[in-house]
């Protein structure tokens, strides 16, 4: 339901501190946190939550996935 929005860029890592605070998480070319860049801006707060929310909504639960795929599946073979 993203990959477009993928297609020339990753999506921003984003932590939500209640509706007044938003931080993107940075990382360098290796893939090493880096830092954060805050935003306190309501707009964009609310703009990037709402682009969360949708595809959040869309998905499906957990545990209907779980009864219907893992559940049918053989006890794996454990051994030590």
């Amino acid at each position: 339901m993203v990959s477009h929005l993928e297609a020339e860029h990753q999506l921003p890592e984003l932590v939500f501190l209640g509706t007044e605070v938003m931080y993107e998480v940075l990382y360098d070319s290796d893939g090493t946190h880096s830092g954060g860049r805050r935003h306190d801006d309501p707009a964009v707060i609310h703009a990037c939550h709402r682009q969360l929310v949708e595809p959040h909504d869309a998905g499906k639960q957990l545990l209907s996935f779980f009864e219907r795929e893992i559940l049918p599946l053989p006890t794996p073979d454990v051994h030590d």
